[in-house]
């Protein structure tokens, strides 16, 4: 057996120096060993990883895997791990303990008594590599002779026999946000991985700057505990690895220390958007999102998932504060629902104020002596000379953080205004807020000619966010026209700089008109006829149009009484000289078909009712003013003929 034994380490040897005399070779890599690695396996099936909500586990499991390593000779290595157990494993006079396996050839395993804690310190004695695993079990069955619990992973420690220094360290963590405001405080592990992969630099773990009050670091393991009285903040987790050169190499990550949500700032008009950090073992079974206002605690209908984005902001949205209510259910080790419930940080929501003005300008016109408007007032109809007018209005700045301090309100007005001693508009009653005031000023319009404009000025927003105006004028209009005006108002800021854009009301309308009743005659024209045109009736022409008005009528009155237009024909159709008169009659033809026939005397052709415009007399193919040639009587030469039209019941 002795000699079998020599046999076989002998070849190990031989392994050892073939490896070294390969060209480009690190003198310390073992590729046979690589090979019994991969042909190793652990005595027992590793547990799955543990389950746990904020340190509160209900599965249990290592939570702090040992890593394989790398040394030298005479240079001792430490394995490390750590197991979390639950409730439902704790059995009264049998408790947990740590127990490590340890196997030359990862076939044949051992537990030596001295590897019982779980940290374990290595001799490195001799050059090769070993297999272990670690145990946390406690007595189970009825006479306590089986073992129940959990089994790590299995690690390699591997002796070299000089040692590599470090290059680089790959530094990550198990988890890149840690809460800081739960009953258990929240952990988690960083992680080394050394480059080249068989280095035999030690690591050790410290925070950055002031990331004491923010969490701890254990500088061996690398376990991260977050504070649990609310401080937030990024912590700095560095990895130091120590070559045996006395020269270190020094990487770091960032992990985030949290309620589970951060506070929001946006400008108003803007979404703002939380998002809970963190990961969990999986996925929730609900989320309950809450808003709080004036200590009103809120549910947020529909908002269920890991993030929420508010609707677009107001102001009034300032200081409000959000957080969500989860809530995660796992089987424990038994195959029981567990379930657990986090509640995340109050986070607040600052809205930077929108200081553009949001102005709403709202004007009316009223005719104080004769009442013909539209229905928001403005639109006034039929508005004479000697009218009085009434424009009026009210600007309101509906944002109270606005940076409008002052106002100007400009309008126009029209150039038929009644006149002072001065050759002036004469605007009467100008009000600011009810009180009548100075603060204002009539120029001519330049871009307008003829017309005006009033500037009320110093209009003081910054205690009073809507301020109302007045003023009023009489009119001295001779003709019929409509009038258009559009008030609008400019700003300035507390500084006196102007306030860019001008805000525009709607539009008011003045219909002005003469208040006269008015006719054009038109000549008619019955060309040049022939003998077939006696004995029918005959459709004269307006400069050649058989369809146009013989008589327009404007009727400008603003009180339409009754009306009635009368038509007479004075002179019978003659010849220039007066030598020759034709046999011919003037017929008016309703649209019926039937007819009147006009002679000496006035025959009734056109009438309104009360309220109604007296229209025009129109003409056409089957109506109007037409000429009847008696037959037999026919004369030729060039006829003209008069006729009169009278109103009646009619203003003068």
């Amino acid at each position: 057996m002795r000699q079998n034994i020599k046999k076989y380490l002998l070849i190990i040897v031989l392994a050892f120096v073939a490896c070294f005399s390969l060209p480009g070779t690190n003198q310390n890599s073992i590729s046979s060993q690589n090979v019994e690695a991969a042909e190793a396996s652990p005595v027992h099936p590793p547990s799955g990883d543990p389950i746990g909500i904020i340190g509160a586990y209900i599965v249990g499991g290592y939570t702090l895997q040992p890593t394989s390593q790398y040394t030298y000779l005479d240079r001792p290595v430490t394995l490390q791990s750590k197991a979390v157990s639950t409730l439902l494993d704790v059995y009264p006079l049998r408790s947990f303990t740590y127990q490590w396996m340890m196997s030359k050839d990862g076939v044949n395993w051992g537990d030596p008594d001295d590897l019982d804690s779980a940290n374990i310190t290595l001799p490195a004695d001799s050059v090769g590599t070993r297999y272990y695993q670690s145990t946390y079990t406690r007595a189970a069955g009825i006479l306590g002779n089986d073992r129940y619990g959990y089994y790590s992973k299995m690690v390699s420690v591997t002796v070299l026999p000089e040692p590599v220094e470090a290059k680089n360290v790959n530094v990550t963590t198990d988890d890149d946000y840690l809460y800081n405001n739960q009953e258990n405080a929240s952990t988690t592990y960083a992680h080394a991985q050394l480059e080249p992969f068989d280095s035999t630099a030690t690591v050790t773990w410290s925070l950055g700057g002031s990331s004491s009050d923010l969490a701890t670091i254990d500088p061996n393991t690398g376990l991260i505990t977050a504070n649990n009285n609310g401080k937030s903040g990024t912590i700095e987790v560095i990895a130091t690895a120590q070559n045996s050169d006395d020269t270190t190499v020094t990487v770091s990550t960032n992990v985030t220390i949290g309620g589970g949500l951060d506070n929001q700032k946006v400008d108003e008009g803007k979404t703002a958007t939380f998002d809970i950090g963190g990961k969990f073992a999986t996925e929730p079974d609900s989320i309950v999102w809450h808003k709080i206002v004036n200590n009103q605690d809120t549910v947020i209908s529909g908002a269920d998932k890991m993030s929420y984005t508010t609707p677009a902001t107001i102001y009034d949205d300032n200081g409000a504060q959000y957080y969500a209510v989860i809530k995660i259910t796992h089987n424990d080790s038994e195959g029981n629902p567990q379930t657990s419930t986090i509640t995340t940080n109050k986070a607040t929501l600052t809205v930077i104020p929108d200081k553009v003005p949001r102005v709403l300008l709202n004007n009316m016109v009223i005719n104080n002596t004769y009442d013909d408007h539209n229905a928001d007032n403005s639109e006034i109809n039929n508005v004479i000379s000697g009218d009085n007018i009434t424009i009026k209005g009210t600007a309101t700045d509906d944002n109270k953080n606005s940076a409008m301090s002052a106002a100007s309100i400009k309008i126009k007005l029209p150039k038929d205004i009644e006149k002072d001693d001065n050759g002036q508009p004469a605007i009467n009653d100008v009000k600011l807020d009810g009180q009548t005031t100075d603060n204002y000023y009539v120029v001519s319009n330049s871009s307008d000619p003829g017309t005006y404009i009033i500037n009320f000025y110093e209009i003081d927003f910054t205690q009073t966010k809507s301020h109302s105006y007045e003023f009023n004028f009489n009119t001295v209009n001779k003709n019929t026209y409509d009038f258009v005006t559009v008030p609008a108002l400019t700003s300035v800021d507390a500084n006196e700089d102007p306030i860019d854009g001008t805000y525009e009301g709607n539009s008011l309308t003045i219909h002005f008109t003469d208040g006269k009743l008015a006719a054009n005659a038109n000549n008619l024209d019955y060309g040049t006829l022939k003998y077939g045109n006696i004995g029918k009736p005959q459709t004269g022409t307006v400069e050649g149009d058989d369809s146009a008005n013989v008589l327009t009528v404007n009727d400008n009155r603003r009180d339409k009484t009754s009306a009635s237009i009368y038509v007479a024909q004075s002179t019978p159709f003659t010849t220039s000289n007066g030598e020759k008169i034709l046999p011919a009659e003037l017929r008016f033809y309703n649209v019926d078909g039937s007819y009147k026939l006009i002679g000496n005397d006035n025959t009734l052709v056109s009438s309104s009712s009360q309220g109604q415009p007296l229209t025009s007399v129109k003409n056409g193919d089957d109506y109007g003013i037409k000429l009847y040639i008696q037959k037999g009587a026919s004369q030729y030469g060039q006829f003209n003929s008069t006729i009169e039209w009278t109103f009646q019941n009619a203003p003068n």
